[in-house]
């Protein structure tokens, strides 16, 4: 287990003691700025939604839109100065060096501040390719265009980074006996995994309306999928890397709130930014947050399971595999009871299960309506079970990648 906080020092810092205590708080100062600028970032996407949703498209630089750019460009500018700033001090210092991850011979830095530059420059580079293909195609309101999918997984990785910065931090600074820092450190490293989670559930919605699949008769959707290997990958990160009961709790606490902040402040921003651009809304436009309905409120439940089975284990002391095999079968059905209690989960299934019923009461053509007889049937339950089952498949590799990165990260602190 990772030193607790407050406890002595695992070892001596291979740095001299103020050089040791400046790069801690360089780090934990940097790493908490790219951290506000990526949340300001996932505050914005979730209000761009509700733009495109409600109002459209008119013009590039949306107030949502500048509020996204601005969030990549403080994320990235940061992470470059991160960068400059220890290669020149390690240049100067060979102990400082000592502490730094080395790349292309030329810098030295913590690992975290190369994964955020990295996911700032991908979601950054994908902006104006984004503006290339609205401009050849037209308006979309789906998150899975190419471009807005490139963006997501740059900020994703942008998260991962800053929960890799803060976590370092936190055990250097508890091997300094500093307090505060650690709890600095460690409760950034939720906050970023919390970022990390809501930035990949933009992507889950879309799971529900294009991500059906049908195989002859049977028909499945790839949202269970999807939700499982990108909740379980994070609960399994945080509770490898950090040493507190309660982890992946905590990181779905925070993830909740982002839901509940969305649900308060975009309605009142729509409005104030309707009035300063002089839009309107579409007909039958939405006036609640679209991100905070779509929100996956329901992991809460994979989360509680999961610490538990984590202080149990530790209490017990159980085999490793025992571990990770209570873990999988608790991972899956706190998966699981999260798809079921999803309202558009089982919406969706019934409409695809009966297409036909699903459009009463809507004007169609006669080609529409042949088209829809055409579609494969299949019943609701068979849906459910078949996405349900591979489910399986992403709980299994988030549980794989996550507890790896979470080795990866604790070995990273000591």
């Amino acid at each position: 287990m990772a030193q607790s906080i407050g406890s002595r020092p695992l070892s001596t810092p291979r740095v001299g003691a103020y050089a040791y205590v400046g790069l801690w708080r360089l780090r934990l100062a940097l790493g908490w700025v790219m951290l506000l600028a990526t949340m300001v970032g996932l505050f914005a996407v979730s209000w761009d939604v509700q733009w495109h949703t409600a109002v459209g498209r008119d013009r590039t630089l949306t107030m949502p839109h500048l509020f996204i750019l601005g969030s990549i460009t403080v994320t990235g500018l940061v992470a470059l100065a991160a960068v400059l700033i220890e290669t020149i001090w390690a240049r100067r210092d060979v102990s400082v060096a000592q502490e730094g991850t080395h790349f292309a011979s030329m810098f030295s830095s913590s690992l975290g501040a190369y994964l955020v530059g990295y996911g700032a420059l991908d979601a950054a580079i994908a902006f104006p390719l984004d503006q290339y293909w609205h401009t050849l195609y037209g308006v979309d309101v789906t998150i899975w265009a190419p471009f807005h999918v490139m963006a997501l997984v740059g900020v994703s990785v942008a998260s991962l980074g800053e929960a890799y910065i803060l976590a370092e931090v936190a055990q250097m600074a508890a091997q300094q006996g500093a307090r505060g820092a650690t709890w600095a450190g460690y409760i950034g490293v939720i906050v970023a995994c919390a970022a990390l989670l809501g930035n990949l559930s933009f992507l889950l919605p879309n799971a529900l309306s294009t991500g059906y699949v049908s195989l002859g008769n049977l028909i499945f959707t790839v949202y269970p999928l999807m939700l499982g290997a990108f909740a379980i990958f994070v609960m399994m990160m945080i509770i490898r890397a950090l040493p507190w009961p309660g982890a992946a709790t905590s990181v779905a606490i925070v993830y909740l709130l982002f839901g509940l902040v969305n649900y308060l402040l975009i309605p009142p921003l729509m409005t104030l930014n309707l009035h300063l651009e002089q839009q309107s809304l579409l007909p039958g436009a939405p006036t609640v947050s679209v991100m905070a309905v779509e929100w996956q409120y329901g992991l809460i439940i994979p989360a509680v399971l999961l610490d538990i089975v984590a202080w149990v284990a530790q209490r017990a002391k159980w085999p490793l595999r025992q571990i990770n095999g209570v873990m999988f079968v608790v991972a899956s059905i706190g998966i699981s009871l999260t798809a079921l209690v999803y309202p558009l989960f089982l919406r969706s299934a019934r409409s695809h299960a009966d297409p036909l019923g699903a459009a009463k009461g809507i004007r169609l053509t006669a080609a529409q309506l042949q088209a829809l007889n055409n579609m494969p049937h299949s019943s609701v339950v068979l849906i459910v079970v078949i996405s349900l089952l591979l489910g399986l498949l992403g709980v299994w590799l988030g549980s794989w990648f996550g507890t790896g990165i979470g080795e990866s990260m604790r070995r990273k602190q000591q």
